[in-house]
């Protein structure tokens, strides 16, 4: 459960790096207000995601723009052609609800 001290500095800050049992994970509120928490690492160049920020739906990584959905699933790799389907990778997702 995302606690609501949480949720306040959301609004203040998203997306939010947080460090909870020595994980670093990225917690962030989607435009639609979805709150999604994952790991603090993009797949590309482990690049952490907190340093990012936040556009529609997805999480974009400040280094080379991949976007993560709320799901840890990549979303868009602007480097790659559209006519390419995009890699399977994902970032791992931690359950939570608000």
């Amino acid at each position: 459960m995302v606690s609501n001290m949480c949720l306040a500095e959301l609004d203040k800050q998203n997306p939010l790096k947080k460090k909870i049992l020595n994980k670093d994970l990225v917690v962030f509120k989607t435009n639609s207000n979805k709150i999604a928490v994952l790991e603090d690492r993009c797949c590309h160049r482990n690049v952490q995601l907190s340093l990012g920020y936040v556009n529609g739906e997805n999480l974009v990584c400040a280094y080379h723009g991949w976007q993560y959905g709320a799901e840890g699933k990549c979303a868009c790799i602007p480097s790659l052609p559209i006519d390419q389907p995009i890699p399977k990778q994902q970032n791992k997702r931690l359950s939570c609800s608000d």
